[in-house]
């Protein structure tokens, strides 16, 4: 009975032996986390403390530099079997990183031609090709950015950039301010409203009316544009096209998605 108990307290047991070995300053794992935060890649205090949205913007935007250093700590301080793993690893990780960088860029054109989704298609294969060696699980998202993204592309006037989640948040948002607005009429007179003022909003005299007064009483954002941030914007745009060029050669010539 001892013995039964204590097989099956042993789960237990070693849980929190990892979860102490984490939680060590001097652990690789802490000092990993160190290097996402140096780059304000924090993982969150919900959903299992996965990395949300935002930390993976950043994620992608500083993958090599990233990684570089997450590989350059294992080489320092790893065991000696884990120091090719880890920059293989590390490598894939990085190159990953840049290939979803490149396809969500481009799932952001604006009246995409076929020839160009096409290509996008190429390089969505030669991405999840290399998910599927890396034995990663594949999510919804996932297999619907990979079998759906660019038909819908084709399928819609003018491409899908409107119609990303962000996007469709922030009509909900400004939906519910349209509910509060106009909460005492009835269903009927607030979709009327509703689409009387979205229709003036999209004047070009209204258009023209609002930028002025956003530009004259607010100021409009825009990111600065110095040579360090030239140099980053072009060093992430080459670190995409030397990732997807590489997936893209990797893949077979006999069959893709986008010969369907």
């Amino acid at each position: 009975a001892k013995l039964k108990q204590e097989i099956k307290d042993a789960p237990k047991e070693i849980a929190k032996l990892r979860k102490a070995r984490k939680v060590l300053a001097s652990s690789l794992y802490s000092k990993c986390e160190l290097i996402f935060k140096e780059f304000g890649v924090e993982r969150g205090s919900y959903h299992g403390g996965n990395f949300n949205g935002v930390n993976i913007i950043k994620l992608m935007l500083h993958s090599k530099k990233i990684m570089d250093q997450v590989t350059t700590l294992f080489e320092d301080e790893g065991r000696p079997e884990a120091k090719a793993m880890s920059k293989t690893l590390c490598d894939d990780v990085r190159e990953l990183l840049q290939g979803w960088d490149y396809i969500f860029a481009c799932i952001h054109e604006k009246d995409p031609t076929d020839a160009f989704c096409d290509d996008l298609q190429l390089a969505i294969d030669g991405v999840m090709k290399k998910w599927r060696e890396l034995e990663l699980s594949v999510t919804p998202k996932g297999h619907g950015v990979e079998t759906e993204v660019t038909k819908q592309m084709k399928k819609f006037p003018g491409g899908i950039a409107a119609l990303l989640e962000y996007w469709v948040e922030h009509a909900h948002q400004i939906g519910g301010k349209k509910d509060s607005l106009w909460r005492s009429q009835s269903f009927k007179k607030q979709g009327t409203l509703g689409a009387k003022r979205d229709l003036a909003l999209r004047l070009t005299g209204t258009v023209s009316a609002v930028s002025k007064v956003t530009a004259a009483f607010f100021g409009v954002r825009k990111r600065k544009k110095t040579a360090a941030t030239i140099d980053a914007d072009n060093v992430k745009r080459e670190g995409r096209k030397e990732s997807i060029a590489k997936f893209r050669s990797e893949l077979e010539v006999s069959f893709t998605l986008a010969d369907l």
